[in-house]
């Protein structure tokens, strides 16, 4: 029996931790003592949580004090949201608003919407262009003195599109708004300015690090400070996250976050880019360009270097997914969504039409051949299946 090769391109929602990570991490376990503890076991603990600190402050252009290790960038947008306002309340400047955009990952909108249904908090969602780019006059015209925080991602984890960081941080800053971007597609990756927003967001596992940790990186000290705790107990992270280290995770982390500044400083997303064009092109080519629909930016410049997001016009989405997904690992939208499952509330937002099977390709750890493999399967799948009903009953085909 020949096994087949399952391709991987679902690298927004996670990436396989690199070879240097995986060292690091099991050398870490092999250590005994927590890093809070003042005895020699716990200090060597803590001076590889030090260590992992400053590799990922360099990555951020920060000092290492401005880092705070969270279990991920969930809860990196929760202590940055959650704990502006309640900062707010507990300063009584008046400001109970948030500000955020209609394609922010769920982790923000959940997060803002739960806030705004008990009463602490007021919420203006902003439009996006047709790319899915924040409307920066929608934006400007939604702050005011009543705003407790901003929050705009970097670059979208389903379309790709990256916004002007610098135009939206040049808005805050005329109202006196924090901003707070969340940076987990882009971290370690495509650098954005140290000194633009008040707080950011990343996660390790979307930069070949382990799942389960993440970092809310300060743009000062006193923006830390501001900020209420949420997570309340120990004097861990001098007292912004209480909880036992994570040594292990934040030590991959860090090592993470510098091999990826490494690989992509040398070229990693002008490579990642030119294997996302082969893949376009042959998909677009492969079935007639009225068959194969972008979704998100067309300009290179404005698209995450290794995201592809497209729609196969007249395909279920069920019977794609059936068909390929014993040979390739892709996303519908979003992890968090299955292919034919919800509509994607980024794809709502930029208006694009409810007319086939979406998909999403994460490119990363992937060779020329196997992009050219991972077409031809999509052109034979989706050639196939358009035009023919969903296999259940109410799916759109």
């Amino acid at each position: 029996m020949t096994l087949v090769k399952l391709l991987y391109l679902d690298e927004h929602a996670t990436t396989q931790p690199s070879p240097r990570v995986v060292t690091a991490v099991t050398q870490a376990m092999r250590c005994c003592g927590n890093a809070s503890s003042s005895h020699h076991p716990g200090r060597a603990m803590g001076a590889m949580v030090e260590r992992a600190r400053e590799q990922v402050a360099r990555a951020a252009g920060v000092e290492p004090s401005l880092v705070v290790f969270t279990s991920g960038a969930t809860e990196a947008n929760n202590l940055a949201i959650r704990g502006a306002v309640e900062a707010c309340d507990r300063d009584g400047n008046g400001r109970r608003r948030i500000v955020t955009t209609a394609t922010e990952h769920s982790s923000i909108l959940s997060t803002c919407r739960a806030l705004e249904a008990q009463g602490r908090a007021e919420l203006t969602v902003v439009p996006v262009d047709g790319d899915g780019a924040v409307d920066l006059v929608a934006l400007e015209q939604a702050l005011g003195p009543d705003v407790a925080i901003v929050s705009v991602m970097h670059a979208n984890n389903e379309i790709g599109t990256i916004n002007d960081i610098a135009a939206v941080a040049r808005i805050c800053d005329r109202f006196g708004a924090p901003l707070h971007v969340d940076c987990c597609q882009t971290f370690a990756k495509i650098p954005l300015d140290p000194g633009l927003a008040d707080y950011v967001s990343a996660s390790a596992h979307k930069l070949r690090g382990p799942t389960g940790v993440g970092a809310l990186i300060c743009g000062s000290e006193d923006a830390r400070r501001w900020l209420v705790p949420q997570q309340t107990g120990g004097t861990q992270e001098d007292g912004e996250r209480a909880g036992t280290t994570n040594t292990h995770g934040i030590v991959g982390f860090g090592e993470a976050a510098e091999e990826t500044r490494a690989a992509w400083a040398a070229g990693e997303g002008q490579h990642l880019a030119a294997l996302r064009t082969m893949l376009f092109t042959m998909l677009r080519d492969g079935l007639g360009s009225e068959w194969v629909r972008l979704n998100g930016p067309g300009e290179a410049r404005r698209r995450l270097p290794h995201n592809l997001n497209v729609t196969f016009v007249g395909v279920c989405p069920i019977s794609l997914d059936e068909a390929v997904r014993d040979r390739v690992a892709v996303s519908g939208a979003a992890a968090c969504r299955a292919l034919g499952g919800e509509r994607s509330h980024v794809l709502e937002a930029i208006g694009s039409p409810d007319d086939g099977a979406t998909v999403r390709f994460g490119l990363g750890q992937i060779t020329q051949a196997e992009v050219m493999q991972v077409a031809r399967l999509f052109c034979d799948a989706a050639r196939r299946l358009r035009g023919s009903a969903c296999p259940i009953p109410g799916a759109r085909s």
